[in-house]
């Protein structure tokens, strides 16, 4: 099925090409749904893409979203906005969530509003390293700070700390 968005007698009243509306909220109620049944080799359920290099291939929202789209998601290929999580990924036996670049940072965290102290990345673990790093070539982990406190710091409520070289 091929559907033409615009004015005139195909049109559905804005720039949609297709539009999904649902009142439901029971189970996984979608106003549009993507499956792919296949069962071995690679799948997609649903794709998003844009010509526009500073166009959003997927954009997806919780709650209402006023206004224009924000600036941050110019050139993204998933953009996620939420009251909770903008995104969140989830896996049994994998990685949750997962960012590579082959020339850039391939995940970047920022706690932004003034005055906040929050960290702009945590990493947690039961038993494990909550923050690991690994370089063939430089450091592992650095720190840098734009103020007098120190690039790097260490707690810890065994014995050994941190150390300072």
């Amino acid at each position: 099925m091929v559907v033409f968005n615009g004015s005139g007698p195909f049109s559905i009243g804005q720039a949609d090409a297709i539009q999904g509306i649902t009142r439901s909220n029971t189970g996984f109620a979608a106003g549009v749904q993507g499956r792919n049944q296949a069962s071995s080799g690679q799948s997609v359920g649903v794709f998003g893409t844009t010509s526009s290099t500073s166009g959003t291939g997927i954009f997806g929202t919780s709650g209402l979203l006023g206004g224009a789209i924000p600036v941050q998601a110019a050139g993204a290929g998933v953009f996620g906005n939420g009251g909770q999580s903008g995104v969140f990924g989830q896996s049994q036996s994998g990685i949750g969530v997962e960012g590579d670049s082959s020339n850039s940072t391939g995940v970047i965290g920022r706690a932004t509003a003034p005055g906040n102290p929050n960290p702009g990345v945590i990493g947690s673990a039961t038993s494990g390293y909550g923050v690991f790093g690994f370089s063939a070539n430089s450091n592992g982990i650095a720190g840098q700070s734009g103020g007098g406190a120190a690039g790097c710091a260490g707690f810890a409520s065994a014995p050994g700390g941190y150390w300072a070289g």
